[in-house]
């Protein structure tokens, strides 16, 4: 990343990179998240039962399929993810992230509402490797926290308009999660997962959802701690996107104990980030002495 997608990401929490990934790369992908949902849907055509059902939905949502994890280690993104955060351990399972038409949509409320309720979506947000009591099959165990460094995530999908399937991100709330963090510590994030979280009026965000729109081979990459959710699909195709969850190598020596601290100071262990870092803060530094210097004369 460059400077000034690296100040992007600083500023919002996220930042997406543009065509990062080769269509041919894309379509091979495509091909691998059908294929898949074919094998699970032809498995289902002979299951009477709904636990069978959960399994394999979850055994569709991860994946290590080599044209799925060749999105992240055979093109740019494993550089560009390491331009800012420094070494990265290596990934060897992706999420496969299908939004189908109807998704979040009043038409498919009561089936969904373990997700969310319908028209409420953006006051569902939540950051990752939690537990969540709504939803306990979602492979965090009470008690535990699993968090990482970044998120990475693909398009695989044209999304040229908004409630598609979108993935919603907060610009800013990076900032404001780590201040709540701050303020309340993380302790209840073992005990009650997403409970902990402060609901949506609380949460203090600046700006209100950002559904990212793009192209197919676009990359997002988002801090750990940036607010996100998933907007309804209206549209009459799915969405498919794949999500990479990456840790920095320097989590290999460190524990439970260390979450507080890390979760408390959300950049301390991107080590491409200092450049960027100091040019941001000099760059509002000069902002408040305009601002200051404005009043003065107002006053004078």
């Amino acid at each position: 990343m460059d400077l000034a997608q690296k100040k992007e990401l600083l500023r919002q929490g996220f930042v997406q990179l543009r065509g990062a990934i080769p269509q041919e790369m894309c379509m091979d992908a495509v091909r691998e998240v059908n294929a898949s949902i074919g094998r699970v849907l032809h498995g289902l055509e002979h299951s009477t039962t709904n636990g069978k059902a959960i399994e394999s939905h979850r055994k569709l949502a991860r994946t290590r399929a080599p044209a799925i994890l060749d999105l992240f280690h055979r093109t740019q993104v494993r550089s560009l993810v390491e331009s800012a955060v420094g070494a990265v351990q290596d990934v060897d399972e992706a999420q496969i992230a299908t939004r189908y038409p109807g998704f979040g949509t009043a038409a498919c409320a009561e089936e969904q509402a373990g997700d969310y309720s319908y028209g409420d979506w953006e006051k569902y947000w939540h950051i990752d490797g939690l537990y969540c009591p709504e939803a306990p099959n979602n492979g965090v165990p009470k008690g535990k926290v699993y968090d990482f460094t970044c998120l990475v995530g693909i398009l695989l999908t044209d999304l040229d308009d908004i409630n598609c399937g979108n993935l919603a991100v907060y610009p800013g709330s990076h900032t404001a999660v780590q201040d709540y963090f701050k303020r309340a510590g993380t302790a209840r994030l073992y005990s009650h997962g997403t409970e902990a979280l402060p609901k949506a009026k609380d949460a203090r965000f600046s700006e209100q959802a950002h559904q990212i729109k793009g192209k197919a081979g676009d990359v997002l990459i988002a801090h750990y701690l940036t607010a996100h959710s998933v907007a309804p699909n209206t549209c009459p195709f799915p969405r498919h996107a794949i999500y990479f969850r990456v840790q920095s190598s320097a989590m290999r020596h460190r524990n439970d104990c260390s979450l507080d601290s890390r979760l408390r100071n959300a950049w301390a262990e991107w080590e491409g980030m200092h450049e960027a870092q100091a040019s941001y803060l000099a760059e509002r530094e000069d902002a408040l002495l305009a601002q200051a210097y404005r009043i003065s004369l107002v006053e004078y």
